[in-house]
């Protein structure tokens, strides 16, 4: 724990504003559980490893997404959800920050996951990357009501 409140795992950081008062109000142990449970994926290795490719030569694209996520969604159900629309050319995910704010509106939490995609056998199109990106974004709001960050 570092002396501004933040759980460091490595470079990694998990960040609670007002981190005194968790536990003085009910809502907030919600949000030290919903802590928890986002610092314990930030310590694993998420790589797709049924997917992970032997030694390719062509290049992966990365796109990192940022994203306001309602209280009460779990990193967990976005990983799944970026999972299934990734598709065949997702290479691997990675939850690599976290923040919450207990005070703004009743609560807001922010996560930036890490996005690799390749074709084995082939250079991929910035464009087929980006209809990828552009169906996460689109069910991660019809199902869930996650923005991306601005």
């Amino acid at each position: 724990m570092s002396r501004d409140g933040r759980s460091c795992l490595g470079r990694r950081c998990l960040g609670i504003r007002d981190y005194a008062s968790l536990g003085s109000s009910k809502i907030s142990r919600t949000h030290a559980r919903t802590a928890s449970e986002h610092s314990s994926i930030l310590r694993s290795d998420r790589s797709i490893s049924s997917r992970r490719r032997a030694s390719s030569f062509s290049p992966a694209i990365e796109r990192d997404l940022a994203l306001v996520v309602p209280i009460g969604n779990s990193a967990a159900e976005l990983d799944g959800l970026i999972r299934d629309c990734g598709g065949t050319l997702l290479e691997s995910l990675e939850l690599f920050d976290l923040y919450l704010d207990l005070e703004k509106d009743g609560g807001v939490q922010s996560l930036a996951f890490r996005l690799r995609f390749r074709a084995e056998d082939r250079t991929l199109k910035d464009k087929e990357v980006d209809r990828s990106v552009d169906l996460i974004l689109r069910r991660l709001k019809e199902e869930l009501n996650v923005e991306p960050r601005r």
